[in-house]
């Protein structure tokens, strides 16, 4: 059944079918949203080949493809030579192929999206609010969490007897009244990137003119802030980065100090809202986000850090720079890869997106793989209205900062928002050039 364009229910809906397909909510132990969604993407996307071909498969879409086509043939080499000269050489095809997979995964699932979007007439501005309503459903399950410990408790109990990951499963019930707020497969690191792309998203709205968006960024960044203190970097980037990119595109001085006081007076908001539920409740929220805040401002303002970095901060950033941030130690390693994690390669573990890339595939692997995303966001870019520009760009960079904490490339919450809203855009901006050629 075709949905009539405009409709706030049929916005929710598809808000709810988003909801399901980036948090993959654990209702039921041994059932994934993710393998059901990819699934039924993948037949959808065969049963309606022409339609999709037609509508939303442009020259961009085939560019990119073909960007992703490069990347696939050079680790599938550096993996077939890896697989050879190491001694984990059928830990390296499993990479691979799984490298694969995930990617193939992602395009189809956003495929999806943008079908679901376009064949329900839905506009762009609609796709974009059903993502911020998305965001509000699960700052709504964040917010009862944590004023509520037996919903929070509830829910961490579903989470722990269902997630499919083990380490998941270990940290969520070892939480221990820290963090851990809503109803996901994760409430950690991509979770948190997700929820402040979906924030930076209502922020866009609210600049628009949709006014009430401003609460629901104030909820959003709440969630996020909750449950992971890489949000507050993330969020306070986008919004600086919001200012920066509509001025960049002729914001009026009226509109920019108009958005400026509401911004702020939503951030400040959300910020004493913090504190107080902080206060209300005896959870050690309070402190593990004040000692967040106290670890950002370190690295931007004690110069102290600087004459003694290495093992004298014990804060993540001192973690980080001490321990994540190594290279393998030859040079051919480091341009072209090993094949493998440096957990497997090395035996040391790194949250480092980057040094995982460079790791697994190289500086040249890494470099086809960004610069896959680069060509996307910025054709991206170009085919939004003016009120939307900047929009994809924002997010973007917003997931490259991300990929200095955790990986948000491929499959995964932040890529299920950033690669379905460009290819809804190209869809789009297709679509507008057939009724132009159509017409008469």
């Amino acid at each position: 059944m075709k949905l009539k364009k405009h409709n706030k229910s049929n916005e929710l809906i598809l808000a709810f079918i988003l909801f399901l397909i980036i948090f993959n909510p654990p209702f039921i132990r041994g059932f994934s949203f993710t393998i059901t969604t990819v699934v039924v993407s993948g037949l959808l996307c065969l049963i309606k080949y022409k339609f999709i071909s037609k509508n939303i498969l442009c020259s961009d879409f085939y560019k990119m493809i073909g960007i992703l086509l490069l990347y696939f043939i050079y680790v599938s080499g550096v993996g077939a030579v890896n697989s050879v000269i190491s001694s984990l050489g059928r830990l390296v095809i499993v990479n691979i192929c799984r490298e694969i997979i995930l990617y193939i995964a992602v395009m189809v699932v956003a495929v999806f999206i943008a079908y679901i979007t376009l064949r329900g007439f839905y506009s762009f501005e609609g796709l974009l609010k059903a993502y911020v309503y998305c965001g509000v459903m699960q700052s709504i399950l964040s917010i009862f969490s944590y004023f509520i410990p037996k919903i929070r408790n509830f829910l961490n109990a579903v989470m722990v007897a269902n997630v499919r990951y083990e380490n998941i499963a270990r940290l969520t019930y070892n939480s221990n009244g820290l963090r851990c707020y809503g109803f996901a497969s994760t409430l950690f690191d991509t979770f948190g990137c997700a929820m402040s792309l979906m924030a930076i998203i209502a922020l866009y709205l609210a600049i628009a003119g949709k006014r009430i968006f401003y609460l629901y960024f104030g909820m959003i960044s709440l969630s996020a802030f909750m449950n992971t203190r890489t949000s507050l970097v993330l969020i306070t980037m986008g919004f600086f980065l919001v200012l920066f990119l509509n001025i960049k595109n002729q914001l009026s001085l009226k509109k920019f100090i108009k958005l400026a006081e509401l911004g702020t007076g939503v951030f400040i908001i959300s910020v004493i809202a913090l504190r107080y539920i902080n206060s209300y409740s005896t959870s050690l929220t309070s402190e593990w986000i004040k000692s967040g805040i106290e670890s950002i401002r370190m690295l931007l303002f004690d110069r102290t850090i600087d004459r003694t970095w290495r093992g004298a901060n014990t804060s993540y950033f001192g973690i980080l720079f001490d321990k994540f941030l190594f290279l393998p130690d030859d040079f051919l390693s480091v341009l072209f890869g090993t094949g493998l994690p440096p957990i497997n390669a090395a035996g040391r573990g790194s949250d480092v997106a980057y040094v995982q890339h460079i790791w697994k595939y190289g500086i040249v692997g890494a470099g086809i793989q960004y610069l896959m995303y680069m060509y996307a966001i910025r054709q991206g870019d170009r085919g939004l209205d003016i009120k939307y520009k900047g929009l994809i760009s924002c997010l973007g960079i917003m997931i490259f900062i991300f990929l200095i904490k955790s990986e948000g490339l491929s499959y995964g919450m932040p890529g299920l928002i950033l690669l379905p809203l460009i290819f809804s855009v190209w869809s789009f901006k297709r679509k507008r050039k057939q009724q132009i050629l159509s017409k008469p």
